[in-house]
């Protein structure tokens, strides 16, 4: 066996790092408008040991107009990404989605937590983790792919760690996502003879995860490269949409009671 020489042994190191991959990912997502951070670190309060997620992109949407002299606080969308280069094929096996849990997700942020279920769909809007009835629960892959499993406990430390710690001023409600470069080696184990078929759309991960003694429930959208436009399109258009109409009314009907209350300042003298 021939020793590697220097050339072959540099480019080897740039083909596994990923990294390409990721500062794509980065700038296919800078030039659509979100403010992105790449491989923040933190440090994992659980193992005191320092950690990075690939991307945290950020977007502001404005909400309306003005409220008692001041704008309306803005929703921030912030997306928790890990970037993987899927080489090897890996199969997922779909069962029910927990909808009570996923309502319950799609629920957990300050603009939606004490309204009621109906707040999740609106209009022609519907918020996109209780979309799909099915979920992907298990999955798996040969010795050399755990970069899903890798992925998966990557986006969720941070997620929930920057979750924690956050501290904007704003609305803020996070979305953890994995991006990886197509789904041509991604099959779903069926009932047919072959015993799988082929995916070719965005799927969703159902985690139930542990963390400092709680467990929480989660939803990781899995998307395609060549697919990341249009699902932003969809999930601003649904969830964000969604979420910014309600704060507005929600606004609104403060202004509107306080405007409505008499001066006792007035009417007192």
């Amino acid at each position: 066996m021939s020793k590697m020489t220097d050339d072959e042994a540099i480019k080897n190191i740039i083909e596994k790092s990923g990294h390409d991959f990721h500062l794509k990912i980065s700038k296919l997502l800078e030039n659509d408008g979100w403010n992105i951070r790449n491989s923040p670190h933190y440090n994992d309060p659980n193992t005191n040991i320092p950690r990075e997620i690939d991307i945290i992109a950020e977007k502001n949407f404005p909400v309306g107009n003005y409220f008692f002299g001041d704008r309306f606080p803005n929703l921030i969308v912030r997306l928790f990404i890990e970037c993987k280069y899927i080489k090897s094929h890996i199969v997922f096996w779909f069962l029910e989605k927990d909808m009570k849990k996923a309502i319950e997700l799609a629920k957990n942020n300050p603009i939606l937590r004490d309204k009621d279920d109906i707040y999740l769909k609106s209009k022609n809007k519907t918020h996109h983790y209780i979309v799909d009835a099915t979920v992907v629960k298990l999955f798996s892959a040969d010795n050399k792919n755990q970069d899903l499993d890798k992925a998966i406990n990557q986006i969720l430390n941070a997620t929930l760690f920057f979750s924690r710690n956050q501290n904007t001023g704003h609305y803020t409600v996070n979305f953890p996502m994995i991006i990886v470069n197509s789904f041509n080696n991604f099959k779903k184990k069926n009932d047919s003879q072959q015993g799988y078929e082929q995916i070719n759309n965005n799927v969703e991960i159902e985690v139930e995860y542990t963390n400092q003694g709680s467990s929480e429930y989660f939803l990781i959208d899995i998307i395609s490269e060549d697919k990341i436009s249009t699902f932003l399109d969809y999930l601003i258009n649904n969830d964000v949409g969604i979420l910014t109409s309600t704060l507005y009314f929600d606004m609104q009907m403060r202004e509107n009671q306080a405007r409505s209350k008499p001066d006792i300042r007035n009417s007192a003298r």
